[in-house]
């Protein structure tokens, strides 16, 4: 019989979650602070009591002590929380010092045979709800808001649930609570032939994106971090790394326009830490380009992956407009031109003359004038004269007008006045 007290007095409730997400994002006093990873955050909001060893995810709606965390992270039951936690058993013998070691790192490996057969069910059926007549809200979503073309949407193996419904969670290979489908655009990860995850878009009841904190995504629990992307590699000598599968579905589109030479992968979010395993397909590339969300979240985590290697280098998203949080997908929705900002990026600041570039047919390309500096990423300020002129990230926004002199591909695919 587990003695649960002797678990959790024994369990260090920070030391486990900072194992699996890294340091904590800020503190205030005895409470730390944490981007969740079962929403998408930007402004930590889990936050774990030291003092009272327990956390709390206010947009989630979800708390527990050491044990429950154990359960959601690695997707597992109470008894093998424990037993990852260091089981203690009543009786004379118990006196071995916990073995934490499972319980402090991040769920390893990809989820149980039974998940991943109830979650490709659930993908089959999302996928044929979105070509049918239920699916009408999902691809006018993933068109006029995501810019996705039919042809992207099918080889990226999109769906639509088009109804919120709660599942059994035996039938996923799991123990407590039921598993919340809501209704939304369903977004499947699947790596060599493995599902690692499910994401859903949360839709509303009147058939509009949920757009409030810790109300855009969800997904069946028990999936596994995993680099979006992988299955659509091409072999390239260089990938660009973006935060959101949407963003990268979008470039991969965009930049394959015109063949470019790169491979498209996405991270999930920001504050999401990818295990040791994942690590090796990144070590392929000659170069990873990261083109993060301009917010403070996406700006840390482009500044982490750029300390970790000298193979990575940012790519700066030029803001054409006041929105918050600005992405590769606002980008283009204020007319950037995502398959020439690619190449910009990728073929002419790293100076890899040996990729081949496809020209763009009916234009020609100024070439870009870098001065002293070829590989512009210190951020120092870019006169106006430069055709590839960014505004440095500290520079408050000001509108591109006609008489600037401003790269091809900010000349986008919208009309600019």
């Amino acid at each position: 019989m587990i003695d649960i007290e002797l678990v959790k007095a024994n369990s260090d409730l920070a030391a486990v979650v900072e194992a699996g997400l890294g340091a904590p994002r800020r503190t205030s006093g005895c409470r730390l602070f944490w981007l969740c990873p079962w929403h998408d955050d930007h402004d930590p909001s889990l936050e774990v009591n030291i003092q009272q060893q327990r956390w709390y995810c206010p947009p989630c709606q979800l708390t527990g002590d050491v044990i429950a965390w154990v359960m959601r992270w690695e997707g597992v039951e109470f008894t093998e929380a424990c037993r990852r936690l260091g089981t203690h058993d009543e009786g004379p013998e118990r006196a071995k010092p916990p073995q934490r070691t499972s319980a402090c790192k991040a769920a390893t490996g990809p989820p149980g045979l039974i998940w991943q057969q109830r979650a490709r069910s659930f993908v089959a059926y999302a996928q044929e709800q979105l070509w049918g007549e239920p699916g009408v809200a999902g691809l006018t979503y993933l068109g006029r808001e995501r810019g996705l073309t039919d042809e992207t949407i099918r080889r990226w193996k999109l769906g639509w649930n088009p109804k919120t419904w709660w599942d059994k969670p035996q039938g996923w290979g799991l123990d407590g609570k039921r598993i919340w489908l809501p209704r939304g655009v369903v977004i499947p990860c699947e790596v060599e032939t493995t599902l690692s995850y499910v994401k859903i878009r949360c839709f509303g009841a009147k058939g509009r994106a949920l757009a409030g904190s810790g109300q855009k995504y969800a997904g069946p629990r028990g999936g596994r971090m995993a680099l979006h992307g992988l299955d659509m590699r091409q072999g390239r000598e260089v990938a660009a790394v973006c935060e959101s599968e949407f963003d990268a579905m979008l470039l991969w589109q965009e930049s394959g326009k015109v063949g470019r030479p790169l491979d498209i992968l996405a991270v999930g979010g920001a504050g999401h830490r990818l295990e040791a395993r994942w690590l090796d397909y990144l070590t392929q590339y000659a170069r990873l380009v990261v083109a993060f969300d301009l917010d403070s979240a996406g700006q840390e985590a482009c500044a982490r992956w750029l300390s970790e290697s000298d193979r990575v280098r940012k790519a700066v998203i030029p803001k054409l407009s006041d929105r918050e949080k600005y992405d590769l997908t606002d980008f283009w929705h204020d007319g950037g031109r995502l398959h020439d900002w690619a190449d910009y990026h990728v073929v002419r600041f790293y100076d890899m003359e040996h990729l081949p570039s496809a020209p763009i047919q009916g234009e020609s390309s100024p070439e870009p004038v870098l001065a002293e500096n070829p590989h512009p990423f210190d951020e120092k300020p870019i006169g106006i004269n430069n055709p590839y002129g960014l505004l440095p990230e500290s520079e408050e926004f000001v509108p591109v007008s006609a008489e600037k002199a401003v790269p091809w591909w900010i000349c986008g695919h919208h009309a600019l006045a």
